[in-house]
């Protein structure tokens, strides 16, 4: 009886350590330099721009805002709508690079958004962008 219970016991611990290992390839394990680390929850934003700014690509859905563009972002990192901040600071160019106003984005457009990482976690999430670029 002693021996059935200990190895129902040792089956039961193995079954909940192995049920409490994650396979999510959006956690960063860490490499000891800091790198790939998009933000504070550890999540991997694998593509950056020649700023090093992180990179988000989507379709402009509204331009209504002074404030904000709503943008359809699907990537390896999420497939959601954003509100994209943007400012005086934000930097809008086309796709050869040349400066352009923000009134030439359009609904419909794909853009390029550069930005630091780190994402409101608002509904629907939010991003400050550094620099939009219309491709």
């Amino acid at each position: 009886m002693t021996k059935r219970f200990l190895t129902l016991a040792i089956a039961l611990v193995l079954l909940i350590l192995t049920g409490c290992q994650s396979n999510s390839p959006a956690t960063n394990e860490g490499n000891g330099e800091g790198e790939g680390n998009g933000n504070e929850s550890g999540s991997v934003y694998e593509e950056r721009n020649a700023d090093g700014d992180v990179v988000f690509r989507g379709e402009v859905k509204s331009t209504d805002s002074k404030k904000y563009f709503v943008v359809y972002i699907e990537n390896a990192v999420t497939q959601e709508t954003y509100h994209v901040l943007v400012s005086d600071q934000t930097v809008f160019t086309d796709n050869t690079g040349n400066s352009i106003n923000r009134d030439a984005v359009k609904v419909g457009d794909q853009i390029e958004i550069g930005f630091s990482g780190q994402v409101m976690m608002s509904y629907p999430p939010q991003i400050a962008a550094k620099s939009i670029k219309l491709l």
